[in-house]
Parts: C-alpha cells; structure tokens; sequence
C-alpha cells in the first residue's frame, strides 16, 4: 500500500477514534453540558488537527525555534567575548560579521573591508551585555553593555545582531550587524541581572521612509540610527515598537575623538 494511502487510512482511524471518545464523554455528563452536533464537530475538528500534526512537529517546532529568545543573544556576547580573548578581538569580529555589517570607527565603515587585514591586539578587552532588546518576530536584538580594556579603561557598547533565517539549524546562528563603544567618563551603573525587553507584537507598524544612517529590523519593531558629526561626535539611537509607537531604549552620545 502507498505510503499516502497508509498515512491517510491512519489519520482516519485516529479521527473515528477521537470523536467517538468525544460522543461517549458528552453522553456520560448528561445533564451537566447539553449534547449538540456543535460540540460534536467543534471535538471533531480538534481530533482532526491532533491526528494531523501533532504538537512539536512539522511547521510547529519550526515556529517555536523562531520565538523572540533575548537569551540566546546573551549567550552570543559571551561567545563573542570568548572568542575574542582566545582567538584574538579582530578575528573573533571578522568571524561574526554580517556581510554588511557597519562599525563606527569613529566613521561609519564596512566592518568586513575595515577588519580585512587588520591585526589583533595583544589582549582582548573584556566585555559583557548588561541589556538586551529584541524586535517582535526575534530575528534582531540590541545589546548594550560595558567593557574594560588592557590598561584598565572602562567604556560601552552597542551591538545590533540578526539571527540566521535557517529553521533546519540546531542552533540559533548570529552575526552583528552594526557595532560601536566608546570610553565612558564616568562609568554607566551595572545592574544586578541582564535586562531583557522584547518589541510589541500589537498595533501596527506605520509604513515610513527609512532615512539616511537608519536601519530597521526585518518587522519594523526594531530600530537604530547613528549620526556621526565632522569632529567625530556621535550619537546611536535604538528604538523598540510598544504597540501605538517608537520607545527610545537606548541613546549613546560619545565625545569627538582626541587629535
């Protein structure tokens, strides 16, 4: 017998099976729910869909991969960190750099064409995401957070990263997608536990004009802007969707650079 005909003749056994453990139950509450030919098909059409695809399979697991995890991207940073310390820090940001991908340097650049041939330093800063904020759909996430440097020097970061689009990964695959720091005259408070936020799935996103220096994710929950002035100055701006408009959650201003 074809396997269609197999996968079809047991997909009906299954329904008859169901739906008549449906009928028997409604039988035995009597007077407690009344029996109708709605309730029948409503149970009927719940057998159905069991028997069709069963939770955790198919298009279900596929979407549950895809749920927004702020915590995967934590676990990105520290990847990143690792591997910066173990491997070198421009080889550890060559390796996880989105083909388009833009640092600030204090310019906008290419991060690809920038970290081409450049050379690792001796020691790696150490860093860690102190905040993450993720787009509705959690395919992009903004993380903030500190680092201190070889001579002790403390600053802060911004990165915005992208999940692959591959359902068939085991794992959740993130490259950068902008990335910048800078050295804080004062250091930022540390809080206790990493903060998480995850963009509004409701209301509706205005369609807009995406102007010069600013980049969306791919559901439009998510947002980031940079403006870097002639004297090097610039400010990084990183919005979240809340349901009825943009909410500013993270805002660097860093100083021109020394000559």
């Amino acid at each position: 017998m074809p396997s269609f005909v197999q996968k079809a003749a047991s997909q009906s056994i299954c329904l008859q099976k169901r739906v008549s453990m449906a009928i028997r139950r409604i039988a035995a509450l009597g007077s407690c729910f009344r029996r109708s030919t709605h309730t029948v098909a409503v149970m009927g059409t719940l057998a159905l869909t069991a028997c069709a695809r069963p939770f955790g399979s198919g298009n279900d697991f596929e979407l549950k991969k895809l749920q927004p995890n702020p915590s995967g991207v934590v676990a990105a940073e520290i990847a990143f960190n690792r591997e910066a310390r173990e491997e070198g820090l421009w080889t550890a940001f060559r390796e996880l750099a989105a083909d388009d991908a833009i640092m600030l340097v204090p310019e906008a650049v290419n991060a690809k064409e920038w970290l081409k041939d450049r050379t690792d330093p001796a020691t790696a800063p150490q860093w860690e995401a102190e905040a993450i904020y993720m787009s509705c759909d959690g395919r992009t996430a903004a993380s903030k957070g500190g680092f201190i440097n070889a001579d002790a020097l403390q600053g802060y970061f911004t990165t915005i990263w992208q999940r692959r689009y591959d359902v068939r990964a085991a794992d959740a695959d993130w490259k950068f997608l902008f990335d910048h720091g800078g050295f804080a005259g004062n250091p930022r408070p540390k809080p206790e536990f990493v903060q998480t936020r995850i963009a509004s799935c409701n209301g509706s996103v205005p369609a807009q004009v995406i102007p010069q220096n600013t980049r969306m994710s791919r559901d439009g929950t998510l947002k980031w802007t940079w403006n870097v002035k002639a004297d090097t100055s610039r400010i990084v701006t990183v919005s979240i969707w809340n349901g009825s408009t943009y909410e500013t959650v993270i805002q660097d201003e860093i100083a021109a650079t020394a000559p």
